[in-house]
């Protein structure tokens, strides 16, 4: 019966116009929740599915985007391609993900046929060759590509120089003499901002830096490589390592050797996968917000299908370093592990709801309660506005955040938190559907801005 129906059916049936089943098929416009659980149940009974070809051709895109990634082996680029992938299920979008296995003519053949089978966009996460954004809506996602133009291209990235140098700089203030990187320079281009970041910590800390350069990233790589340094005579009590999994490599690499770690060597790595908290010593590594790039990039991505301008075309996505046993760390005790992330409720930007505030781990880079709607959550960084505050009688303050709509929402909320957390004040923010309040406790209120503006923030009236 399924082929006889169409969407007039639907709209006799269900008591409503065909223009309201359109907006609940295409989950756009305004329509109660009542409206949407009667259609969608005469469209049960009847077996309809609307006719997604059909709906492509009109719109001469399909519903489909293409996420490019160069091993999806690896636990960082899995869990990315995961976020994105449910992410955009949320929007009505499928996902076909390509696997490079860092291949740039494999790349450039995915690239080919996902514009030739005219899926709705493309999510670059390999970004070994660079490709005209004129031929299909494309966002390079975590890795720069070649040529990169800043005035042509979407990117969303982690600050990788300063994951490089907080990493470096830890393992000095730790009390290393001499701190080596293990990385793999010719990978990609976040692999040189990483080490950039390190001979900077090396500059400032007046040491010479020590290379040990691998051609691929793999943990039995690693191990050979650090075992080879160590019978060449190599010495040092600091290594950090560019991903998680050289870091593996490079821990099993010492201990094969009979050298403590951290004991005799302090080593860090980089992403925060899950076996860096799993492996044992457990390692401290720097962590990226995946969840965060994965919706800022497909938010991009969205807009440009949509034809909508962008505010901005690079977003640069702070980090941080999770201390562990390889630094001298303790590893997170039952009472110690971080709080699962909490479920989101509502799309855009992550929309969860917290109950009970005394329960919230500030150790949490944010979370949002309350409901965001698209085009007035509005947020800018420059426009934050410190003497419209509100109090809340269970001792939380906040302030009031607006601007022009932005896509880097999550990237200005994690930037705040950023610069709070390290301050050692808790924050949470709520959204609703014309304000944007970043909380935190009474007490620490003043001190929070006056960390902000320190920070660089300007805080102003609102409109400066």
């Amino acid at each position: 019966m399924g082929n006889k129906v169409n969407i007039k059916t639907i709209a006799e049936l269900s008591g409503v116009s065909v223009a309201t089943v359109s907006r609940v098929i295409n989950q756009n416009g305004r329509f109660s929740a009542e409206t949407e659980a009667a259609v969608r149940r005469v469209m049960k009974e009847l077996d309809y599915h609307p006719n997604t070809v059909a709906k492509s051709l009109r719109e001469k895109h399909s519903k489909v985007i293409g996420v490019i990634v160069p091993d999806i082996m690896n636990a960082h680029f899995a869990r990315l391609v995961l976020e994105i992938e449910t992410y955009l299920f949320t929007y009505g979008y499928s996902t076909v993900i390509c696997n490079t296995n860092e291949s740039a003519a494999l790349e450039q053949k995915h690239v080919d046929t996902l514009i030739s089978q005219r899926v709705g966009g493309i999510l670059l996460i390999s970004g070994i060759r660079h490709y005209k954004p004129d031929d299909i809506p494309l966002v390079y996602v975590d890795r720069r590509p070649e040529n990169y133009n800043e005035k042509r291209d979407c990117l969303v990235e982690s600050d990788n120089e300063d994951g490089g140098y907080r990493a470096a700089r830890r393992l000095v203030e730790l009390g290393c003499r001499r701190v080596a990187i293990l990385y793999a320079f010719d990978m990609d281009f976040n692999q040189k901002m990483r080490y950039r970041g390190y001979r900077r910590a090396m500059e400032e800390a007046g040491m010479e830096p020590l290379s040990f350069n691998v051609e691929t990233v793999s943990a039995p790589v690693a191990t050979a490589c650090i075992k080879e340094q160590l019978d060449r005579g190599e010495e040092f009590d600091g290594l950090l390592c560019t991903t998680d999994l050289l870091a593996i490599g490079a821990l099993i690499g010492l201990q094969e050797k009979g050298i403590a770690v951290p004991g005799q060597v302090r080593l860090t790595g980089f992403d925060d996968s899950a076996i860096a908290g799993l492996y044992r010593p457990s390692v401290s590594s720097i962590r990226q917000q995946v969840a965060g790039m994965a919706r800022m990039s497909a938010d991009m991505l969205l807009a440009l299908i949509e034809g909508k301008t962008l505010t901005s075309m690079h977003q640069v996505l702070p980090v941080r370093l999770v201390e562990r046993e390889t630094t001298g760390g303790l590893a997170p005790g039952p009472s110690e592990k971080e709080l699962p992330l909490l479920k989101p409720l509502a799309m855009r930007f992550s929309v969860c709801k917290v109950t009970d505030y005394s329960g919230i781990d500030m150790r949490q880079p944010f979370c949002f309660t309350g409901i965001t709607d698209e085009e007035n959550s509005l947020v800018c960084p420059e426009n934050m506005v410190p003497d419209n505050t509100t109090e809340r009688e269970d001792g939380w303050k906040g302030f009031r955040i607006t601007g022009q709509l932005d896509f880097s929402l999550i990237g200005i909320l994690a930037g705040i938190s950023e610069v709070l957390a390290s301050n050692d004040i808790g924050i949470f923010a709520v959204s609703t559907f014309n304000t944007d309040y970043v909380f935190m406790k009474k007490e620490n209120f003043d001190r929070g801005l006056t960390a902000l503006k320190n920070a660089g923030y300007r805080l102003g009236p609102s409109g400066s």
